[in-house]
């Protein structure tokens, strides 16, 4: 009859102390579970009861994890809210200015100065200076009390100061000024300087009558080259009393009697009112022409006048339709002229004489009470 072995049981000892002690060999060389323990020795197989003290062991690893790196603080900068914001030398505002900043620009914040009330920055040009620290002057990313404070004055005004260096050749552009100098002289030459010398000689010695001559002849050419300028005036003073006698005065008439389609052949007044008094010089002509001329072609049956009023006779002229009108005029060494056309253009008919046959054979219709008269 055959005997089957007997195998010892684990004792549950030694199955806590295998569990510590690959939590140890884990925590020392953070290794895998299995990677890191080997097999014990006269133990072919573990049980599967072995595996539920494992969250012993997971309880220990977090422990091991190392700390999160602390972050690096963030810079210090500001950004410029003004138009323009100056960089000085030092903390106050009478240190000499170093640059300008302007709009939107971004301000590197090293320190500050009496309880924020100066930065030390550095600009995007890489200026190294103080600005003003007012809120309403910057805008920060950071509480200003996190800046270190400091006295540090940036004396650094002569390497900006250095382009006025470059400022000096403008005084050089002053010697074109010489230039005009130097051009006066050519022009003194060409004027009487060569004539003075002349008009001494003649002074001092009278008594040649031969010098005289020749000299003169120059002299006396350049006063005919002016005389022929200036008497460019005497033709003008042909036009000038017909220019002269045009200003001031009126420019138009209404208000013209008699009445436009006015039909008579009688002596008759014609009358008009003028905008502007007559002036200096000046007359009045009433002009008549046929329809379809222009008042131009007029023609005055009478005199000129100063008056607002011409009496004419109209049975001295050829019975038609005319049209009349009133000129301006003035006259000159007794010579009219027509100076502008103030208005008018009223229709007139001057009429036929009467037919006296036609009136001797016209019954007379007469009252009773009045005896008729031829």
């Amino acid at each position: 009859m055959n005997r089957t072995p007997r195998t010892s049981p684990i004792r549950p000892a030694t199955l806590l102390g295998a569990t510590l002690l690959t939590g140890l060999l884990l925590l020392a060389a953070r290794l895998p579970l299995r990677a890191a323990l080997p097999a014990p020795v006269g133990q072919a197989t573990l049980p599967t009861s072995t595996s539920t003290p494992s969250p012993e062991a997971t309880v220990a690893l977090p422990s091991a994890t190392p700390a999160p790196p602390t972050p690096t603080p963030e810079p210090a900068v500001a950004l410029v809210r003004v138009e323009r914001l100056r960089v000085r030398a030092g903390a106050g505002p009478d240190f000499p200015i170093l640059a300008r900043t302007f709009t939107g620009d971004v301000l590197q914040v090293q320190a500050q100065a009496q309880a924020c009330s100066w930065l030390l920055v550095t600009t995007e040009d890489g200026v190294r200076g103080w600005v003003s620290g007012s809120p309403t002057l910057l805008s920060f990313n950071l509480p200003c009390s996190v800046l270190p404070a400091s006295t540090v004055i940036v004396n650094t005004p002569t390497p900006t100061r250095t382009p006025t260096g470059t400022r000096t050749p403008t005084p050089t552009r002053t010697a074109t000024p010489t230039r005009t100098a130097t051009r006066t002289p050519t022009v003194t030459p060409t004027a009487t300087a060569t004539w003075t010398p002349v008009a001494p000689e003649l002074s001092i010695r009278p008594d040649l009558v031969f010098p005289r001559t020749p000299t003169p002849r120059p002299v006396a050419a350049r006063p005919r080259a002016q005389t022929t300028g200036t008497p460019t005036a005497r033709p003008r003073a042909t036009v000038n009393p017909l220019a002269a006698a045009a200003v001031g005065g009126p420019t138009n008439v209404g208000s013209l009697s008699p009445s436009t389609d006015t039909a008579t052949r009688d002596r008759t007044t014609f009358t008009w009112v003028a905008d502007q008094p007559l002036a200096p010089g000046q007359v009045f002509e009433l002009a008549f022409w046929l329809p379809g001329q222009s008042p131009e072609l007029g023609v005055g049956w009478t005199s000129a006048t100063v008056e607002n009023a011409l009496n004419v006779k109209l049975y001295e002229q050829p019975p038609t339709d005319y049209l009349w009108g009133v000129w301006l005029g003035t006259y000159v060494d007794g010579a009219y002229y027509r100076l502008r056309y103030l208005g008018g253009d009223q229709r007139l008919r001057i009429l036929p004489p009467p037919d006296p046959t036609a009136t001797a054979s016209a019954p007379l219709n007469c009252p009773p009470s009045a005896p008729c008269r031829p």
